[in-house]
């Protein structure tokens, strides 16, 4: 089980905003969930982010912890900005990696439930509720919920696979009921949330994945018979930043989760999990796509370039795994659980 606190210590700034959260007000009111939004060159999403919290039910009783990964910028003086209605710390990391990020606003979490909101997502109403209400007295070990995309969706709407805008921006449609998760079912990064005690159990974040680390968490703790759970409650809503409107950042994109999955594969083996329902996904999805485009009219051929991408980088990536298991069986990682 490797340290949640930071890697590096030097390079840590821990720093309570005083107003809303002051040491007195604290002490009678502990809080009862932790929100840990890691942020990285997003000032312009931020301040929305931090808005959505401030009228949640229950706001008094929960802690928001901003861990700051990326270099000197404004990000100080929008969370003192938040200060005046939110119980709020800034944390300054050097990292520039989202899991050990994260292990460091998890290492600063005194709650016992601790929910991560993405710095380009909003909470909706009754989010906060659905931790504190629903969540804390479960036996669930984590949550997720629908999220919905905000932003250039309707100029995305027009030409990207529903598929692949669900992968590259972790969309999750509302279901009719709140249901069990099941392997190969996965949280979503951008909303999601934890027990502290079972987080800290098995060790956090892989500090060097840049992509899907979450799974790395929750797939082989499902192994080990711990719950997970879709809370229709638990509503966020996710920007689509027109930068990543483009074939070339998803054929990127979906590279950089093939390395993650190349990594995940070894300790899915480990765990005794089958990495064949992700591969035939792929295959799935490739053929499906091929046929779909076949149909399409001229306007939609900008969409094939994306099913390709997004297809084609998979089938990549789940082959090149097969292969680096077979041949360098040492990447085996050991069991966290």
């Amino acid at each position: 089980m490797k340290d949640t606190g930071p890697a590096h210590p030097e390079h840590v700034e821990e720093r309570r905003c005083r107003g809303y959260g002051d040491a007195e007000r604290l002490s009678e009111m502990p809080p009862q969930v932790s929100v840990i939004i890691c942020t990285l060159d997003r000032v312009n999403c931020l301040p929305a982010c931090l808005e959505s919290l401030c009228d949640q039910v229950g706001i008094d009783r929960a802690e928001v912890i901003v861990v700051n990964d990326g270099p000197t910028d404004r990000t100080l003086d929008i969370v003192e900005q938040g200060s005046s209605r939110l119980n709020i710390r800034y944390v300054k990391a050097g990292f520039r990696s989202l899991g050990k990020a994260r292990n460091l606003g998890l290492h600063e979490a005194t709650s016992p439930v601790v929910a991560y909101l993405d710095d380009d997502a909003t909470a909706e109403p009754g989010w906060l509720a659905s931790l504190t209400v629903d969540f804390a007295s479960s036996d669930f070990a984590g949550q997720t919920g629908p999220v919905t995309p905000n932003g250039s969706w309707d100029e995305a709407n027009q030409w990207l696979h529903p598929a692949v805008a669900r992968q590259l921006f972790s969309l999750a449609a509302d279901r009719p009921v709140s249901i069990d998760l099941h392997y190969p079912d996965c949280l979503l990064g951008c909303n999601m949330a934890f027990k502290h005690d079972f987080l800290i159990r098995c060790g956090g974040f892989s500090p060097d994945i840049q992509s899907y680390d979450e799974a790395f968490v929750v797939w082989p703790a499902m192994k080990h018979g711990h719950r997970f759970f879709f809370n229709r409650n638990m509503r966020a809503r996710h920007r689509i930043d027109p930068r990543r409107l483009d074939p070339q950042f998803i054929w990127k994109k979906f590279r950089g989760q093939g390395a993650a999955y190349q990594r995940l594969i070894p300790t899915l083996r480990h765990q005794g999990l089958r990495s064949s329902p992700l591969l035939l996904e792929s295959l799935r999805s490739i053929c499906g796509y091929m046929v779909s485009s076949l149909l399409h009219d001229k306007q939609k051929q900008t969409a094939f370039t994306a099913q390709i991408a997004f297809a084609l980088g998979r089938l990549q990536s789940f082959m090149g795994h097969i292969g680096d298991y077979y041949e360098k069986p040492e990447v085996v990682r050991a069991g966290r659980l």
